[in-house]
């Protein structure tokens, strides 16, 4: 942390590789620019553009390069401290759902939701080193809106099988919603009376 007093932290991160390691914070990332392979707690998944993640304390991670790609992402890290003043006295579901391990901790995030990140990222870049107090709240409010997106998508998916979840993500997207119900069926892979 550049300011451990604030309990926050933000940076710009341009390399593809990390050692396996943890700590003792929170941290969210999202990929901006390029792919990488992401290890977390002993799985290993595929990362891309709009791919954001939410790291608890204690959780083991890792990036690593995917086929010698460039990859840059935005880095995010709160103490528990933070995360409790932050949404303490707002948001209880929002902390109890952090804290019981049911909020998403990688999701893909459509364009719209990522240039909105991106664009509180390219703020805070401009006042981080000039205006403390604006900087503080830019980077809080970073971090409050990629929670709640984190939250939002663990909240749609909860209980939903896979197939489910994933004929939700593909018709919710805008080519899709002009195309008739059977497309759906079709997409589905089952029949009127299941998807009922």
């Amino acid at each position: 942390f550049k300011d451990p007093e604030s309990g926050f932290d933000f940076h710009w991160w341009n390399q593809n590789k990390t050692s396996l390691h943890t700590h003792n914070y929170y941290e969210i990332f999202l990929i901006t620019e390029g792919e990488v392979m992401h290890r977390y707690n002993n799985q290993v998944t595929h990362a891309k553009r709009n791919t954001l993640f939410f790291i608890e304390p204690g959780d083991v991670h890792q990036l690593e390069p995917f086929e010698d790609k460039f990859s840059q992402h935005i880095n995010l890290s709160f103490t528990e401290r933070s995360l409790e003043l932050l949404f303490g006295n707002i948001e209880q579901d929002m902390l109890f759902k952090i804290h019981s391990g049911r909020c998403a901790h990688q999701i893909l995030l459509n364009d719209t939701e990522c240039n909105f990140l991106l664009y509180l990222a390219n703020q805070l870049t401009s006042t981080q080193y000039g205006n403390k107090i604006l900087a503080a709240f830019q980077t809080k409010q970073i971090i409050v809106n990629a929670l709640m997106f984190l939250y939002g998508k663990s909240n749609t998916s909860r209980d939903l099988p896979d197939w489910m979840s994933e004929l939700l993500s593909k018709i919710s997207t805008a080519t899709f919603m002009q195309r008739p119900v059977s497309d759906i069926y079709a997409l589905s892979h089952y029949s009127q009376p299941r998807l009922l």
